[in-house]
């Protein structure tokens, strides 16, 4: 009797001994009944599990892994018993990871010699910042005759703005040089009366005119559309629209399109609707005949097709603006080396006027023009282009 009291105590002692509470879970006490007479034997205190050493070596965690400077990880766990561990390893990036660059890109650099305009081909921008027109002139080292035409322009002009170079960039450059200069006019909102006035005719000469089903599904609903948002772009610039959120709606894909399309359609309906006037002047200039419909669905609709000298002429007559044209080439003439220039001028009837000249410098006098809300103080045309080798941009007076 006297051993049956005195033992259980002594196993309850021995088991209380015996018990590991950092270990996170029991060293073997409670699923053995174990020897219950060796009181003195000290076999079950050493048992252990691997997770409960002193802390891990920090050579043991897995390496962490860092991915496209998102912070992504790899086994963070490390490795061995991690649910016996009660601290995790320590989680970190590594530092020698570079964080990602935020630096502006740089803006693009106008190389005539590359025989690029704007950005790369029509890969590029779809117009480019503007620059100094001694980039023309520094660009065309090597070929002396156009950088000597590029010398005697920059006697006049201060700077360029090249565009991409595609079938559009003849229109995309009036159209962006002529909204430009809207903004800055005197009577701007008298001005895009004016203009739209214009192009109510041309919508009346567009009902009359037949047109493909395969073309246009419904030729009155895409007409009113596209001028309906050319309409809201001019009136915006009058409004005071400035030229940076000018700059960038005109970067935008699918307004710029549709309002391109709209000038390739005016450009349209103005051959084919004079297309014996606009004969008489192609025969004059070229010696030969078109078919007003056969070349503007060669020439005219296609987005990747340029323009010759019919759609400068028809463009500028239809909205009533005046164009100055300057050309560089490597052609010289008789005499000196010599910029041609072309000054387009809207009037009354079916043809624009064009008055043909050259310059060897800056003391060489333009015709004397009309003066008017579209023209500059000396009586030059506002929207101002540059016709190269190179492409089309836009010229910006001193």
């Amino acid at each position: 009797m006297a051993e049956k009291v005195v033992l259980p105590p002594k196993k309850r002692l021995r088991f209380r001994l015996t018990s590991n509470a950092s270990a996170g879970s029991s060293a073997g006490g409670g699923g053995r009944g174990g020897d219950g007479d060796s009181a003195a034997a000290p076999a079950p205190a050493p048992r252990r599990e691997p997770s409960s050493l002193p802390p891990r070596s920090p050579s043991l965690p897995k390496p962490l892994t860092y991915k496209h400077g998102a912070g992504s990880r790899g086994d963070g766990g490390g490795g061995g018993d991690g649910a016996a561990a009660p601290t995790p390893a320590p989680r970190r990036v590594p530092s020698s990871t570079p964080p990602r660059s935020t630096s502006p890109r740089k803006p693009f650099t106008y190389n005539p010699s590359a025989g690029s305009s704007g950005g790369g081909g029509a890969a590029g921008p779809k117009l480019s910042y503007s620059e100094p027109l001694s980039h023309l002139v520094c660009g065309a080292a090597g070929k002396p005759i156009p950088q000597y035409k590029f010398k005697i322009l920059s006697e006049y002009y201060a700077c360029f703005r090249p565009m991409r170079r595609d079938g559009s960039q003849f229109y995309r450059a009036f159209l962006f040089s002529y909204l430009e200069n809207l903004g800055k006019m005197q009577g701007s909102q008298a001005e895009v009366t004016r203009l739209m006035e214009c192009v109510a005719r041309s919508r009346v000469n567009f009902l009359r005119l037949e047109w493909n089903d395969a073309y246009f599904s419904n030729p009155e609903a895409f007409f009113s559309s596209v001028v309906s948002e050319f309409e809201h772009l001019v009136n915006s610039v009058a409004n005071g629209l400035n030229a940076d959120e000018l700059y960038k709606i005109s970067l935008q894909e699918i307004s710029s399109s549709r309002i391109l399309s709209l000038l390739r359609l005016l450009t349209e309906v103005q051959i084919r609707t004079y297309e014996a006037h606009y004969n008489r002047e192609q025969s004059q200039n070229q010696n030969e005949k078109i078919n007003a419909l056969l070349f503007c669905k060669e020439s005219v609709r296609p987005f990747g097709a340029d323009v010759i000298s019919l759609q400068m002429m028809a463009l500028p007559q239809a909205l009533g603006i005046p164009l100055h044209l300057a050309a560089v080439d490597g052609t010289v003439n008789d005499g000196p080396v010599q910029v041609k220039c072309i000054d387009i001028i809207p009037r009354s009837g079916p043809l624009s006027s064009s008055r043909k000249y050259y310059l060897s410098s800056a003391t060489d006098k333009p015709p004397v023009l009309p003066a008017g809300n579209l023209f500059l103080s000396d009586r030059m045309p506002l929207v101002i282009l540059l016709k190269s080798s190179n492409g089309t941009a836009i010229l910006y007076r001193k």
